[in-house]
């Protein structure tokens, strides 16, 4: 029988960041400059579980400080971390990381801690089983349904299973003049970030925090965590973006915009074609689009590229488990102005 243990402690971001990326599972919400950016280094804390001396999980865990919030409010997004580069996937490592995870910061620190992890084509079945057996509670979430481009498909038929409609656009913007850069260049993030305000202008949404952030988000990001930024000009003006992260074996489209001449050239179709193509040839397995946050033309357009050949999982949801009564009433307060 396999021998578990686990340790609860605060990793420098290179020595996390060299964890993470043994794992297929590794995703940017759980690299440490990215999270820090977001909820400040001070707050990071890593959770490392062993078998037979071996790294078989880890999760990297906000903690909220208890002063603020009397008891201690704990999350994770998109953990744990259980399937490795150099092994199958073995559930009892999940189920491992769950128990111990819970034992650590609930019944140990009277903690309450929220979990939230990742759509992921598969495992959906063995997420729920593992939290749900080390005493999580779930509650389902709004917009779950992710749509999931299959790189492991040779180009033609990849093109070929696109829905009809989307191929016929993708046809029409490649007789364009469309050209599409790939690059880590802060000079392209600022290009980027002026097609998402335009955007946002056109649209009459609110940006929230996450775009104005990235400049300064990847001054700080080594090359290993680096998302890609995609850029698709029509002459010498950029029409159409996206920033797309690259750890692990899936892909994820974190922001796309285009200005209103982008998206009367269909320029989006020609960029995420361009960026597929590339992404075959970096190791991933899938490309995640995101929700269409019951958007109609968002969803015709994910739909359309998954095509025939992408798969649709949804986000398990939030996995409660409350600790001593104060971090309970932390927790209430604390999620319900997150969700706010």
């Amino acid at each position: 029988m396999s021998n578990y243990d686990a340790e609860f402690t605060a990793l420098s971001g290179a020595d996390w960041d060299d964890v993470l990326l043994s794992f297929d599972d590794a995703c940017i919400e759980q690299s440490f400059e990215y999270t820090a950016a977001r909820a400040g280094a001070k707050r990071l804390r890593h959770h490392i579980v062993r078998r037979d001396g071996e790294i078989v999980a880890a999760t990297q865990v906000v903690v909220i400080d208890p002063r603020l919030f009397p008891g201690g409010v704990a999350f994770v997004k998109f953990g744990p971390l259980w399937r490795s580069h150099d092994r199958a996937p073995d559930a009892d490592d999940l189920n491992a990381a769950a128990r111990l995870l819970h034992d650590e910061l609930v019944v140990r620190r009277g903690l309450t801690l929220r979990l939230m992890p990742p759509a992921s084509p598969g495992q959906a079945a063995n997420i729920e089983q593992a939290l749900t057996a080390a005493q999580f509670a779930r509650t389902p979430v709004n917009d779950a349904e992710r749509y999931f481009v299959d790189l492991a498909k040779p180009p033609a038929q990849l093109r070929n299973q696109l829905k009809s409609k989307w191929r016929y656009n993708l046809k029409r913007a490649e007789q364009r003049d469309l050209t599409v850069t790939r690059s880590t260049d802060v000079r392209d993030l600022e290009t980027f970030c002026g097609l998402y305000k335009l955007m946002r202008s056109r649209k009459g949404f609110d940006e929230g925090p996450a775009p104005k952030k990235l400049p300064a988000l990847f001054a700080d990001l080594p090359p290993s965590t680096m998302p890609q930024i995609f850029l698709c000009r029509h002459g010498d003006d950029a029409v159409s973006g996206a920033v797309i992260a690259t750890l692990g074996d899936t892909a994820v489209y974190l922001f796309g915009a285009s200005s209103a001449e982008g998206a009367a050239l269909g320029a989006g179709y020609h960029l995420h074609w361009q960026a597929i193509q590339w992404l075959q040839t970096t190791g991933c397995r899938w490309y995640d689009l995101g929700g269409d946050c019951d958007d109609t033309g968002l969803r015709q357009f994910k739909s359309g590229l998954i095509g025939r050949a992408g798969a649709k999982p949804e986000l398990p949801g939030y996995f409660d488990a409350q600790g001593s009564w104060p971090s309970r009433v932390a927790g209430r307060l604390a999620f319900g102005l997150r969700n706010r």
